[in-house]
């Protein structure tokens, strides 16, 4: 079994290498069929070239909503709704792009305002992605992306390390078979609607096929390799050896147009140090739906909803895992009212493991590869476990209470508090963004305030402004709050 799962991750670590290969086959194949040279902007509903896989990836909502697509399936990288094209002989190229600027100010996030250590992160940020579509509905999306990272700390040197990585390069290309299907090989996005599971980039295969109303996903996965400080790796990293291989079968039906039920198996094979295989059994279930409950128009609504519930086992070390994940809750917009008020109420919980010393783990944990971001009522996502504090739902119960509007046209503001409590009262949280650790005498980790404005009235910009405010409870002695402050604008084009 470890033989063939070692020939999977050498496969794997040349299959970014594959997709290379090929849009340089295909590159020569235009090229040497210059005629007809011709440019367009042409509309993301008219753009019939393109393979239907491709449509996966794009936010149909947010193309309603604001004019603009979104090639990784939330508001990350956002596109405009015009694209420049250009047809070379039969190939149809696809250009487009964003340019970023990112501030992040920290502010005693070790919940010591006595201490120096505040921080301030500047990001400048470019991507450039290119998509070469044939009438035969096969085509090589490319992404590059480049950023640097400018970091100041009290008492420190300031410091910055650039980075030039080539996010995705994937072949995609329709099966021989009855239904809908494709084939995508490749470095590629994988993702799901709240990215509770799994929202990373990884070097792989998958499989798509589509006998609607359902939906199927068969693919094996490498993570790409950990780029170094100060160091531009754009292929060189393709051919680093991996330790560690991620198998995903997921499948949804469509309830409704605005439904969708969902569930999934992952598991992932590490024969590093780490020497873990944990396995993923989870079911979702999202939609937005409109709701009338009589004919007064203050009472028509749309409610917004979602549940994510999974089990984790497997083994880490020489442990066994016994864990269980849920996430649930809802957001009732009421549409007909000036300036669309929201409110939403949401639960999330992940169980502990009290009893450290036996052979059993009952700690559920997210599987290393979520992302934890979406949107409510609003325009723009962001951390829905917490701007600051941003935990691995592990050991703990998260109450969340949030308000909001659009004041304006493509405008929200977002009012959002949070409480974090142990399952078992522990030293340690997996994955959060405080740096001082739990007593482990309390559960009560602390409280946070968040507050998110948005903005997307103006096209091809974004700008997205979150802040939170965290409060420590009795699991910490610092009492001294942290207080977070994110600015990001993004142009497309």
């Amino acid at each position: 079994m470890k033989f063939f799962l070692k020939g999977l991750l050498r496969f794997l670590g040349s299959c970014s290498l594959i997709g290379l290969l090929t849009s340089m086959v295909f590159a020569e194949t235009v090229s040497s069929s210059h005629k007809n040279v011709r440019t367009s902007t042409v509309l993301p509903d008219q753009q019939t070239n393109l393979s239907s896989t491709q449509f996966e990836f794009m936010d149909i909502e947010l193309q309603k909503d604001t004019k603009s697509i979104s090639l990784r399936g939330d508001d990350e990288r956002l596109r405009p709704d015009a694209q420049f094209q250009t047809t070379i002989g039969e190939a149809l190229l696809t250009f487009t792009g964003g340019a970023s600027m990112d501030f992040n100010g920290q502010k005693d996030i070790d919940l010591n305002s006595r201490r120096r250590g505040d921080r301030f992160r500047f990001t400048p940020e470019i991507s450039l992605d290119f998509i070469l579509s044939f009438p035969n509905q096969w085509y090589v999306f490319s992404e590059i992306g480049a950023f640097d990272e400018v970091a100041i700390r009290d008492g420190r040197k300031p410091m910055n390390a650039f980075f030039l990585q080539l996010n995705e390069l994937f072949l995609d290309a329709p099966l021989p078979l009855t239904v809908p299907s494709g084939i995508r090989v490749g470095r590629q996005q994988f993702f799901e609607p709240r990215r509770w599971i799994f929202d990373k980039s990884l070097d792989g295969l998958r499989f798509f096929f589509d006998p609607h109303p359902f939906h199927f996903n068969l693919s094996i996965g490498s993570p790409l390799a950990p780029t170094p400080d100060d160091e531009s790796m754009i292929f060189n990293d393709i051919f680093q050896t991996r330790h560690r291989l991620n198998f995903l079968l997921d499948s949804t039906y469509a309830l409704t147009p605005a439904s969708t039920l969902g569930a999934y198996v992952l598991y992932r094979y590490d024969d590093s140090v780490i020497d873990e295989s944990p396995v993923w059994v989870g079911i979702r279930a999202y939609g937005r739906e409109k709701y009338k409950f009589s004919t007064a128009d203050y009472l028509k609504a749309k409610i917004k909803y979602w549940l994510d519930a999974a089990f984790v086992g497997g083994t880490v070390r020489n442990k066994t895992i016994r864990g269980f994940g849920l996430d649930l809750g809802a957001s009732y917009i009421f549409y007909k009212y000036p300036f669309k008020p929201y409110v939403t109420f949401g639960y999330a919980f992940g169980t502990g493991d009290s009893q450290s010393t036996d052979r059993v783990d009952h700690g559920f944990r997210q599987s290393g590869l979520q992302g934890n971001t979406g949107k409510y009522g609003g325009v723009v996502n962001f951390d829905y476990y917490g701007i600051l504090v941003d935990p691995e739902l592990s050991n703990l119960h998260i109450v969340t209470a949030g308000i909001g509007a659009r004041p304006l046209p493509n405008t929200s503001i977002d009012l959002i508090y949070h409480r974090y409590q142990q399952h078992t009262a522990s030293s340690q949280i997996r994955s959060y963004d405080l740096s001082p650790r739990p007593t482990g005498g309390s559960t009560h980790i602390g409280d946070e305030l968040d507050m998110i404005l948005g903005f997307r009235a103006i096209q091809n910009i974004r700008i997205r402004w979150r802040n939170g405010f965290f409060f420590p409870g009795g699991a910490f002695v610092q009492d001294d709050y942290a207080f977070e402050s994110r600015l990001d604008i993004l142009f497309t084009f």
